[in-house]
């Protein structure tokens, strides 16, 4: 069975040469227990946003997971998907294996990120709603 270790919702992620990835996130209010990254992502226009997800697999599975976007259309009331991104995941790692995406031209309202296993069944979700912003947003790195 494969588990949701971590996802939060970034606004740049690059990979370090030792293969650590570093996170810049909007970091989450003391009372949002167990999250990291806020609920609220301030973005400027045309800014796209990352998901970035840690997701434990049993040793010697190899799999894929994928990263469903989608967002609340307010009209309807209805979830609608975005755009799907997969990436293949290796098991064994305590850590997890961790992979992200990105949703280029993300505009304001309700969305969500599902992980999903390639048969739709979903290990984890990420719900946040875009802002735009006002000003720059405090932001935070780290390196993990």
């Amino acid at each position: 069975p494969l588990s949701l270790k971590e996802i939060g919702i970034y606004h740049d992620i690059s990979r370090t040469r030792g293969g650590a990835y570093t996170l810049t996130f909007e970091k989450a209010p003391w009372y949002a227990v167990g999250k990291k990254t806020s609920g609220v992502f301030h973005s400027d226009a045309g800014e796209g946003a990352y998901a970035w997800s840690s997701v434990f697999a049993p040793t010697r599975l190899d799999t894929e997971v994928l990263h469903r976007w989608s967002y609340l259309n307010e009209e309807s009331g209805e979830w609608e998907s975005s755009s799907v991104v997969g990436f293949p995941i290796s098991g064994g790692r305590n850590e997890g294996y961790r992979g992200y995406s990105i949703k280029e031209n993300i505009f304001p309202g309700k969305w969500r990120v599902d992980v999903e296993t390639l048969r739709g069944q979903i290990i984890g979700r990420f719900v946040f709603r875009v802002e735009t912003a006002t000003e720059a947003p405090t932001l935070r790195t780290e390196t993990r």
